[in-house]
């Protein structure tokens, strides 16, 4: 990766296609890593309501984050939608590789419900 230098966090930025394969539709992930940018700007919660839409404007559109503070401590970030859909398809990837292991370490034994909570306590 050019102009990339060691160490650099990176962001999966991808985009779904779709293809039909027969009678089965199937959906690719076509993905591409660019630096991560992290948080850009630091502000309160007094500026943030009173540069709303700049602020707003400028993750949307500026690919910003910004951290929202509250007694000078971080409470929240403003993240674009982007990044956001980015967030939950890397948390369905991993359920989804969570529930396929949990799937072929599954050796068929049930515990009763009653044993689990005398077990539990």
């Amino acid at each position: 990766m050019s102009g990339t230098s060691v160490g650099t966090p990176l962001r999966a930025v991808g985009a779904e296609e779709w293809s039909l394969h027969g009678s089965r539709a199937h959906c690719v992930h076509k993905v591409r890593y660019v630096p991560m940018s992290t948080i850009s700007r630091r502000i309160s919660s007094r500026e943030f309501r009173a540069e709303l839409s700049e602020v707003v404007g400028r993750v949307a559109y500026g690919s910003e984050r910004v951290a929202l503070t509250r007694n000078g401590k971080v409470t929240a970030v403003l993240i674009s939608k982007q990044d956001l859909e980015t967030l939950e398809r890397l948390e369905m990837a991993a359920d989804v590789e969570a529930y396929r292991a949990a799937r072929s370490g599954d050796d068929g034994t049930r515990v009763p419900l009653e044993e689990l909570d005398q077990e539990l306590g």
